[in-house]
């Protein structure tokens, strides 16, 4: 044990040492040479030496090996191997120790046999709290209130929290947001995975990913199309260093003027996937109109087109779509079935093909419209069958449905007698 200072007392009877602006250097029990030796700096230190009990008050610093804690004042209880501190807590990764406790060795989050260095930004871990509690031998870090973990650009807010630097591994419960350049994303709870910056959240997962442009005052479609994505589910697995998000149980999905159910979704920098029972509210829709909180939008978006399929693929760039299995499209006064449908956002075009029976089409016509309310909330089959009703029926090998423009085109096979065509104007 080393203290230095200005100035300071040293009490024999009590074994209490006193110093102002001072180092307190604690040597390890390992060995004399201090390799493992807590150095403990502060404008003011007392330390009781038969306690073993260090108490520093400003600018206290608690340093061992590659690891540094500061804080305006705390505890260093050495038998215990604790440091209790509070108002205002930092716990950071030193970069460039060449110190190699080995207690310590673990802490630059190295994981073994990868490529990446201790170096590497994103690998070192910085926890701030109001109040944390580290344990030594176990290297567990305990933070309350306004704890935030900062690993390169992931930032993690929550109230409270543990850090296991062995497993460099996290647990945040109380409410939890990471926040990275264009995304955000938050739940209930959160458990941290350091090495690979796997994150898994749980209980009331809220996703949204910013919008790449601004948008620049024009229609309403083109606003919609500019929008954020934003994804509610009840749990989420996000990489980070891919940034990929996987979505599962009551998955809600929102972009470029769409509204998607599906049981999994997955989010990756160049696609979206949705699969199982997917439902998606296609380009207009009253909960947009709601959603913009714009009553003069409400006659552009009154009634939605919704798609129903096993599966939904779209391109994050194009923001073009293909939907696989049982796909069914229902309008205001038509319904389409088919296998397979891919869809073109730039020209808002629909093509659906079918790989054994031919595409079925339903038109009631201008006159005979099916109000929402009737197939909301009905399986896509469901949906097509009340649409079906009192309708003119249409078959053919492709069909193809043009949104802006409102009409569509069925073409028939080579086994029919010739090409059957129609438009309708006006029909919504």
């Amino acid at each position: 044990m080393v203290l230095q200072g200005r100035s300071g007392s040293f009490n024999f009877q009590f074994a209490l040492l006193r110093a102002e602006q001072g180092k307190l250097v604690v040597l390890s029990a390992d060995g004399p040479d201090g390799t493992t030796s807590t150095t403990i700096t502060a404008d003011q230190i007392t330390y009781n030496r038969t306690q073993q009990v260090a108490e520093g008050k400003g600018n206290l610093r608690i340093r061992e090996g590659s690891l540094e804690i500061r804080a305006p004042q705390g505890t260093y209880l050495r038998q215990q191997a604790q440091s209790i501190l509070s108002g205002g807590v930092v716990l950071q990764e030193v970069a460039g120790d060449t110190s190699r406790d080995p207690l310590l060795a673990d802490l630059r989050l190295a994981q073994a046999g990868s490529q990446a260095t201790p170096n590497q930004p994103d690998q070192e871990v910085t926890i701030i709290a109001d109040r944390l509690t580290y344990d030594r031998n176990t290297q567990i870090a305990r933070g309350e209130g306004n704890l935030e973990i900062r690993q390169g650009e992931t930032v993690i807010q929550s109230a409270q929290g543990t850090y296991r630097r062995r497993e460099s591994q996290s647990l945040l419960t109380g409410g939890v947001t990471l926040r990275e350049p264009g995304r955000v994303l938050t739940s209930a709870r959160l458990e941290g995975n350091h090495r690979d910056k796997i994150f898994f959240f749980e209980e009331n997962v809220l996703y949204r990913q910013m919008a790449t442009s601004t948008p620049s005052g024009g229609s309403l479609t083109e606003e919609l199309r500019q929008a954020e994505t934003e994804v509610r589910a009840a749990r989420l697995v996000y990489n980070s260093r891919t940034g990929t998000s996987e979505f599962s149980e009551a998955v809600e999905f929102i972009q470029r003027g769409r509204k998607a159910r599906a049981n999994q979704a997955t989010i990756t920098p160049e696609k979206v996937e949705l699969r199982g029972e997917v439902v998606i509210e296609q380009i207009e829709g009253d909960w947009l109109a709601r959603r913009l909180q714009n009553p003069e939008t409400q006659a552009d978006v009154d009634q939605p087109t919704v798609i129903y399929a096993d599966r939904v693929e779209i391109d994050q760039a194009s923001g073009d779509a293909r939907f696989f299995g049982n796909v069914v499209i229902v309008q205001a006064n038509r319904a389409i079935e088919g296998d397979r449908a891919d869809y073109s956002d730039r020209g808002q075009i629909f093509r659906i093909t079918a790989d054994q029976a031919p595409v079925l089409l339903c038109d009631r016509g201008e006159l005979n419209p099916v109000p929402r309310k009737t197939t909301e909330g009905l399986p896509g089959r469901d949906a097509l069958d009340q649409m079906c009703r009192g309708a003119n029926r249409l078959s053919g090998r492709l069909v193809t449905l043009n949104l802006e423009r409102d009409e569509y085109t069925v073409e028939g096979d080579k086994q029919q007698q010739g090409m059957f065509q129609f438009r309708i104007t006006d029909a919504l």
